[in-house]
C-alpha cells in the first residue's frame, strides 16, 4: 500500500522546536488561559507520542524501528523549544530606571526627518556593565555630528526599562532591555577604537557617498548591509509600495547571488573544489558577520554549504532537510528569532520555493507559456504565495504588484548586487576601483525608476484590518502538505481546496469594515501625540490630529476599530517634513478634504493637492460635517484644538506647550468633557476644568484609548 505522508524527522523536529518556542514564550509573556490551554495540549501530545513509542517498542517492532527518528527528533527538539522559551522569558537582567550616567557604544544607526534611533550595546549604567543594549531616540540634527556603527556615546537622561510582553516583542526579540528619548545636544559622540567590522563598513560608506549621488549611496549601503540608516522614508515607502523592499535588507537572494558569483568566479581560476567550498565558507562566515548574523543570512549561509558539500561529495542535496537544519541552529541561538519578521519571511520564502515552485512551474508549463519565462515567473509566484498571509499579518496590507515588479526589477538587480559587492570590496584594497561605482549608481536609477512606476500601481494594494495567526499557520501548513507532506493525488486536491476556501472566508469575514451608524468617537495618545476620530449620525468620518509624528499609531488603532474610510482630516502643526505622512494617510483611507489653518498656506506642496483637496481655515472657529471645531493659539503657528459633536467638548493640547502657555489657554477655554494631554502638569490647579482629563503619565510608547461613546 502506499503511504500517503511522506516523513522527514529532520523537519518534523524544526517544527516542534518552532512550536515549543512559540506556545511557550505565548503563555509566559501573555498569561492567557487559552495561550495555556494550547501548551498544554502541545505537551500533552509530545507524552502521547513517547507513550506510543514504548508501546510499540514491545507489541509492533515494526511500527517502532519505522517511525523511532521521527517521534525522537519530535520529543528532543520539542523539549528544546519548551526550555528555551522559558528561559529566554525568564532571562535575568540588570533591573536599572531613573536618571543614570549612560555610557555605550553605537551599534547601528536608523535615520528619520527628524530623529535618529540608534541602538547601543556594551552598556555601563553608572559605571555598572549592564546586559543587553538600549534604543536611544535623539531628536534634532546636527550634519556634522559622527554618529557611526562603533562611535561612543555619553548622556545622562531618565532610562525606562521595557516590559516583557507581546507589545514590547520586537525590543525582545533584539535584547533591547532599555528604551530613552532625548535631544542631540544632551549626549556626546566619541570616536571610539573602531572594530574591524566597523572600519570596514564605515570606509565603504565613505567611498559610496563619495562616487555615488546621496540617495543611491543609501540604497547600496543597505543592499551591502542591510543598514538603512541614511535612506529617506520616502524612498523607502517607494521600494515597499512596488514589492522592492526585500532587496535593501540582506537576505538569501544576496547570499545567492554571491555563491553564485563566487562558483563562478572559482571555477575560471580552476581551484580545487574543496579549496572552493573552504574559501566561499570563509567569505560568506565573514560577510555574515558584516551583516550583525542576521537570521535571513545565517539560513542563506547553512543552506548555501550543504548544497556546495553535497555536490562536493557526491550526495543527494534535500532543500527541506537544509532548510531545517539552518532553523534549528539559527532558533537554538536565539529562540525568540521566531518572532523577528525577517526570519518568517526568509523561511517561508525558501520552503514556498521548494514546495510550490514545481507544482506552479508544471501548471505554467501546461498552458503553453514559453520555458524562457516559466522559471523566473513561477519562482515570484511561489514566494508572493507562501509569504502572503505573514506580510498581511506583519503589515495590515496585501500587494500583489510584486509578482510583476520582481519579475523585470531581480534580473537588473543581480548585475547591480554582483558590481556593488566586487567593487566595494576591492575597493578598499586598490582605491581607484572605486571610479567604477558609476556603473552600479546608474543601474540603481533603473531600479528606482522602475520602483516608483510599479508603486503608483495602486488596484493590486489592499489594506487589511486584522489576520488571526491561526490563518498564517494554516496557510504554512497548506504550503508542505502540497510540496511534500501528502504524496497522494486526490488527497492533495482534496485537503488543499478545503484549506484554501477556508483561509478566504475566513480572511473576509475578520476584514469586514464596521459600520458606525451612531455618533462613535475614540481617541488615543502616545508619547508623540494624540488624536480623535469622530463618525457622525451622518455616516460622515473626521479625524483630527494634535500634531502628525504618530500617524503609524494613529493607523494601528483605526484598524482595530475596522475603520476603512474616513471623509475628512483636521491637522495641528502641520510642517513640511510631515508632508509624506499626511500624504500617505489620505491615500490610505481615501480622505476627501484636508482642514489646516491658513499659517501653513506656504508650506503645503501643491503635489498634495493631488490626493486631497486642501482647505486653508481663516477662521479660529469652523464647521466640519456638524462638528464645530477651535483652533487654540498656543504661540505662532502651534494650536491647541478644540472639538464639539453631540452636546461633548472635548480639547487636544499639543505635547510642545508650555506652562505658561497653558495658563494662557486656561483664560479661553470654557469647561470641557475631556482634555487630552501628554503634559505632566497639574491642569486643574492651571485652570482648566473637566469631567475627565486624559493623560499618558508614563511617556513610555504605550498606548491609551478611551472610547467616547458605542464602544
Amino acid at each position: 500500500m502506499k503511504n500517503i505522508f511522506n516523513l522527514r524527522p529532520i523537519f518534523f523536529g524544526a517544527v516542534s522546536l518552532i512550536l515549543g518556542i512559540v506556545l511557550t514564550t505565548n503563555y509566559f509573556l501573555s498569561k492567557t488561559t487559552f495561550n495555556l490551554v494550547l501548551l498544554c495540549l502541545f505537551l500533552s501530545l509530545i507524552l502521547f507520542l513517547v507513550i506510543t513509542l514504548i508501546v510499540c517498542k514491545f507489541k509492533n517492532k515494526m511500527l517502532f524501528s519505522k517511525y523511532f527518528v521521527s517521534i525522537i527528533f519530535i520529543v528532543v527538539f520539542a523539549a528544546f523549544g519548551v526550555g528555551a522559551g522559558i528561559l529566554k522569558t525568564y532571562e535575568n537582567d540588570s533591573n536599572f530606571s531613573g536618571e543614570l550616567n549612560v555610557v555605550g557604544t553605537v551599534e547601528d544607526v536608523k535615520k528619520y526627518d527628524n530623529n535618529f534611533v540608534v541602538n547601543v550595546s556594551n552598556l555601563k549604567f553608572n559605571d555598572v556593565s549592564v546586559n543587553g543594549k538600549l534604543e536611544l531616540t535623539l531628536f534634532s540634527y546636527d550634519s556634522n555630528l559622527n554618529l557611526v556603527s562603533g562611535a561612543k556615546i555619553k548622556c545622562v537622561v531618565d532610562v525606562l526599562k521595557v516590559d516583557k510582553n507581546f507589545d514590547n516583542i520586537n525590543y525582545i526579540v533584539n535584547n533591547i532591555n532599555y528604551i530613552l528619548t532625548t535631544n542631540l545636544e544632551d549626549v556626546s559622540i566619541e570616536n571610539s577604537n573602531y572594530i574591524l567590522k566597523d572600519k570596514i563598513k564605515n570606509s565603504v560608506k565613505t567611498q559610496l557617498e563619495k562616487f555615488l549621488n546621496s540617495d543611491n549611496a543609501s540604497i547600496a549601503y543597505s543592499v551591502l548591509f542591510g543598514e538603512k540608516e541614511n535612506m529617506s522614508a520616502n524612498t523607502y515607502e517607494i521600494f515597499s509600495y512596488s514589492g522592492l523592499a526585500h532587496i535593501l535588507a540582506v537576505s538569501g537572494l544576496h547570499i545567492g547571488f554571491l555563491v553564485a558569483m563566487l562558483v563562478t568566479l572559482f571555477k575560471i581560476l580552476k581551484l580545487n573544489k574543496h579549496l572552493s567550498n573552504i574559501l566561499i565558507f570563509i567569505i560568506l562566515l565573514f560577510y555574515a558577520y558584516l551583516c550583525n548574523f542576521t537570521p535571513s543570512v545565517v539560513r542563506a549561509m547553512i543552506m548555501s554549504m550543504v548544497l556546495l558539500l553535497s555536490k562536493s561529495y557526491g550526495k543527494q542535496y534535500d532543500a527541506l532537510n537544509s532548510l531545517s537544519i539552518s532553523a534549528i541552529i539559527v532558533l537554538l541561538i536565539n529562540p525568540l528569532n521566531i518572532y523577528a519578521v525577517g526570519f518568517q519571511l526568509s523561511y517561508l520564502c525558501v520552503l514556498s520555493i521548494i514546495c510550490l515552485n514545481k507544482p506552479i512551474s508544471n501548471t505554467l508549463l501546461k498552458i503553453k507559456l514559453p520555458k524562457v519565462f516559466v522559471n523566473s515567473l513561477a519562482i515570484t509566484l511561489s514566494v508572493n504565495l507562501g509569504i502572503l498571509t505573514v506580510t498581511a499579518s506583519q503589515f495590515n496590507e496585501i500587494n500583489f504588484i510584486s509578482v510583476f515588479s520582481n519579475i523585470i526589477v531581480l534580473p537588473i538587480f543581480s548585475v547591480c548586487f554582483s558590481l556593488l559587492f566586487s567593487i566595494c570590496f576591492l575597493g578598499l584594497i586598490f582605491p581607484f576601483i572605486n571610479y567604477l561605482l558609476v556603473v552600479p549608481n546608474v543601474i540603481l536609477h533603473f531600479v528606482k525608476l522602475f520602483a516608483n512606476f510599479f508603486s503608483e500601481i495602486n488596484f493590486l494594494h489592499f489594506d487589511l484590518f486584522n489576520l488571526n495567526y491561526l490563518i498564517v499557520g494554516l496557510s504554512i501548513f497548506l504550503i508542505y502538505f502540497i510540496g511534500f507532506a501528502l504524496t497522494k493525488g486526490s488527497v492533495k486536491a482534496i485537503t488543499s481546496g478545503c484549506v484554501i476556501l477556508i483561509i478566504i472566508v475566513s480572511t473576509l469575514i475578520l476584514n469586514i469594515p464596521k459600520n458606525f451608524n451612531d455618533y462613535f468617537a475614540t481617541s488615543s495618545y502616545t508619547s508623540s501625540g494624540n488624536y480623535l476620530f469622530v463618525a457622525t449620525n451622518n455616516n460622515k468620518r473626521i479625524i483630527v490630529l494634535n500634531g502628525v509624528d504618530n500617524v503609524e499609531n494613529v493607523c494601528l488603532e483605526l484598524n482595530k476599530n475596522k475603520v476603512g474610510q474616513i471623509n475628512y482630516l483636521v491637522v495641528n502643526n502641520y510642517s513640511l517634513k510631515d508632508e509624506n505622512l499626511v500624504k500617505e494617510l489620505c491615500k490610505k483611507y481615501y480622505i476627501e478634504k484636508l482642514f489646516v489653518k491658513s499659517y501653513f498656506k506656504d508650506d503645503i506642496f501643491t503635489n498634495l493637492s493631488k490626493y486631497v483637496f486642501v482647505n486653508f481655515v481663516e477662521n479660529d472657529v469652523f464647521n466640519v460635517s456638524n462638528i464645530e471645531i477651535k483652533f487654540y493659539e498656543l504661540y505662532e503657528n502651534n494650536f491647541a484644538i478644540g472639538i464639539n459633536f453631540n452636546n461633548t467638548n472635548c480639547l487636544l493640547i499639543n505635547d510642545t506647550a508650555t506652562k505658561t502657555e497653558l495658563v494662557n489657554l486656561s483664560y479661553e477655554t470654557n469647561t470641557y468633557d475631556y482634555i487630552f494631554t501628554n503634559k505632566s502638569y497639574n491642569l486643574s490647579e492651571i485652570g482648566f476644568y473637566a469631567k475627565y482629563f486624559v493623560t499618558n503619565k508614563n511617556l513610555n510608547f504605550s498606548e491609551n484609548i478611551i472610547y467616547l461613546f458605542n464602544k
